[in-house]
């Protein structure tokens, strides 16, 4: 597997601690969750949710992708590809469901169940950020309103911009996400301006973000990155980046690579 420095000289080549409050009072956030814990019935459908300890967990559908998670109190908060899921923690051995997609649905977390927690793990400060992150992002994925705030209130935007100086990933590809969201390039792409043989020269900043994040240890940013030069025309830069962003692991980058790889095979 690559070393992660040497991916970033490669893409190059391309182109506070504070205390959490909960809604009433203060509590101390963490990331420190551990175990499986799964669907207490045949309803549902997430069925497992596998919290590594370390602001990890893997999600088992269909199939099986990452998301993040933070705690706060007894409210487990897990960002999966799309929307959230918010858990009510019980007691060690139970979850509950309060939000969409997971509402009334109980988890149990399976007996003798050992988590092997990652040697590079993200403690209190990184819990503290991501809970920052969730009442900026208005207690929810980051969407248009999102973006759009960001681009337009400079308040939310030096807000944010500080918890990407001060080491949140999240934080940093949002911003790009915004920037991506206002730029020339995006609109010609929804006008349908752009072509195969047309490309659209990457803004400096907003690629500057996505390798901020990256350098934060982020593998979804590589995806964004590489899907940010396949919408600018870069096709052979974006497969670059993908491939990279698959040998760190990352499933959505192989699915990616295989769908532009099939699709030059076609041609």
């Amino acid at each position: 597997m690559m070393n992660r420095n040497l991916f970033i000289v490669a893409i190059l080549t391309l182109f506070s601690s504070f205390f959490c409050a909960n809604y009433t009072h203060a509590q101390e956030c963490s990331v420190s969750l551990t175990g499986t814990y799964k669907l207490d019935s045949e309803e549902g459908m997430y069925d497992t949710f596998v919290f590594d300890g370390a602001g990890k967990v893997n999600i088992h559908a269909f199939t099986e992708f990452k998301g993040d998670f933070f705690q706060v109190g007894d409210t487990v908060i897990v960002y999966p590809d799309k929307s959230l899921f918010v858990f009510l923690k019980k007691d060690e051995h139970t979850l509950v469901g309060i939000s969409m997609w997971v509402e009334n649905l109980v988890f149990k977390r399976m007996p003798n169940d050992t988590i092997i927690v990652p040697a590079q793990t993200r403690g209190q400060e990184y819990a503290n950020q991501f809970y920052e992150f969730y009442k900026l992002s208005g207690r929810e994925e980051p969407n248009l309103g999102t973006y759009l705030g960001l681009n337009t209130d400079s308040n939310l935007r030096a807000s944010m911009d500080k918890l990407c100086d001060e080491g949140f990933p999240k934080a940093c590809t949002t911003i790009a996400n915004a920037l991506m969201l206002a730029s020339p390039g995006m609109a010609e792409y929804f006008r349908g301006d752009t072509n195969e043989n047309k490309k659209i020269a990457p803004n400096k900043e907003i690629f500057q973000y996505y390798v901020k994040a990256i350098e934060l240890n982020d593998l979804d940013a590589i995806a964004q990155l590489g899907a940010y030069f396949l919408m600018l025309g870069h096709k052979e830069e974006a497969i670059k980046v993908f491939e990279k962003g698959c040998e760190l692991g990352h499933k959505g980058c192989c699915m990616s690579l295989a769908g532009l790889q099939m699709n030059w095979g076609e041609e």
